[in-house]
């Protein structure tokens, strides 16, 4: 059946390996390890009383999930408007369920992400809503994001969380949760968002069979923090903003060397004027003959 989602597990202290959770719309969940790239085991309850309810780990088909390394658990979103979250073990038999993120709406939760930086689980749903829940599953705050959500993904340098709603890429800052960007462009639902930390930027991929790529949102503190801390990039700025007041007509200007040019004809003239303005004026004496 179509695999709808991975999880990586990358902690060997804990679990002597690295491993690679994959799910989808059977409802099953298998355990590889990426060392040997096999598959190592497969999901199964022991109090299942028939086979298939075994195998299976949600009533409904599985759209998401993530992996939270401080938890050590991973939650998996599902079409029964569940999200089940289960503590990991590479042993199938013993991945116990822990609790249920669960709204009181009528709902699908699409996609479940773990917000490593506030230690959160944030869920998105079909209605155009985000969730966000504590380590423990305590309901926490709903966000309107206004569309329905497909994938949620974090930027961890501005502290924002990536929200695909629709065919648009909306980032919300972790503070308040408002909206502090709108990325629009896509034709079709995204299906997915990943941030380049190395190029500050986002990309997305939709079903509109195109990539885009998005310049990341920056706070404005953050622009004149870094402009404050070099003094060159500034110095340069407010010297040519007094080149620029310098020239009348800039847009004659044709090169820089011009500019510079009248700059420093401009100082001249305005040096030369104000030495003649300092020197006396010569009185006019009139003579008449008798």
């Amino acid at each position: 059946s179509l695999v709808t989602s991975l999880a990586v597990v990358d902690d060997v202290n804990s679990f002597g390996g690295v491993f690679l959770l994959s799910s989808g719309w059977d409802r099953r969940i298998f355990i590889w390890d990426l060392t040997y790239f096999i598959l190592f085991s497969q999901y199964t309850n022991p109090k299942a009383d028939h086979v298939d309810e075994a195998q299976t780990a949600s009533i409904g088909y599985i759209h998401d999930m993530d992996y939270s390394p401080h938890l050590k658990y991973f939650a998996y979103a599902s079409s029964d408007m569940c999200v089940y979250v289960r503590k990991f073990s590479p042993k199938g038999s013993e991945m116990d369920l822990m609790y249920i993120l669960q709204a009181k709406i009528d709902s699908e939760v699409t996609c479940i992400k773990w917000n490593f930086i506030m230690n959160q689980w944030v869920t998105g749903m079909e209605n155009g809503e985000i969730r966000i829940w504590e380590p423990d599953g305590e309901f926490k705050q709903a966000i309107n994001v206004r569309g329905s959500v497909h994938k949620i993904a974090i930027d961890d340098v501005q502290k924002a969380l990536l929200i695909g709603t629709q065919d648009t890429l909306k980032v919300f800052d972790m503070e308040e949760y408002t909206c502090v960007q709108t990325n629009e462009g896509h034709t079709d639902v995204i299906r997915d968002i990943l941030f380049i930390p190395e190029r500050n930027q986002y990309i997305t991929v939709s079903l509109d069979h195109t990539m885009r790529i998005w310049n990341a949102w920056s706070p404005e503190p953050f622009r004149k923090k870094v402009a404050d801390v070099d003094p060159k990039i500034k110095f340069s700025e407010d010297l040519w903003e007094q080149i620029r007041n310098c020239v009348k007509n800039s847009i004659e200007v044709e090169d820089a060397n011009s500019i510079v040019d009248k700059y420093f004809q401009k100082q001249y003239e305005q040096k030369h004027l104000s030495i003649h303005d300092d020197l006396p004026r010569a009185r006019q004496v009139s003579f008449s003959n008798p």
